[in-house]
């Protein structure tokens, strides 16, 4: 007589390598998804700042173009960045402001936008001049996404860079 089935052995080794299996893929999936917000995150504040420098380089409003990083010094973690027109982000036209949301995994662990001027690494705000798009706030800041460290820089003439 021959018997058919599984015996209660061939099932549970079955069902311990299935959960392995997908124990070790869901991790994979997870790093990975973290790998990819970590570098789309810095190139989104790459494309921010770039893009606040290309609206003062176009003389769009008739007025300068900036960057506010409002991070908190402690926790140094921002819900959002805003591109505002105007001299600085407290004299600005807050009607033409365009706030971009971040992700909570972001850390700016240094920005220093001082220029030629000394800076304590906290600084939150960049301008770039219309028409020229240069910068006297020039300088880079330093983003950490789940644990990968991105460096952005800014010359003075306006020119931003991820490095």
């Amino acid at each position: 007589m021959i018997r058919r089935g599984f015996t209660t052995i061939e099932l549970l080794v079955t069902i311990a390598i299935t959960v392995i299996v997908f124990s070790l893929g869901s991790g994979v999936f997870s790093l990975v998804q973290k790998t990819a917000a970590a570098a789309s995150g810095s190139v989104a504040l790459e494309q921010i700042l770039g893009g606040a420098a290309r609206r003062a380089r176009r003389g769009e409003a008739g007025t300068n173009w900036g960057v506010y990083l409002p991070y908190d010094e402690t926790t140094r973690r921002a819900n959002a960045v805003t591109v505002f027109s105007g001299a600085s982000y407290a004299t600005r036209d807050a009607t033409r402001d365009v706030p971009y949301r971040f992700n909570q995994g972001v850390l700016f662990t240094a920005v220093d936008f001082s220029g030629a001027g000394s800076s304590l690494g906290n600084d939150h705000e960049i301008v770039f001049a219309a028409l020229s798009g240069e910068t006297a706030d020039y300088g880079s800041v330093t983003i950490n996404i789940y644990g990968g460290t991105f460096t952005i820089f800014v010359s003075q003439d306006g020119m931003v860079v991820l490095d």
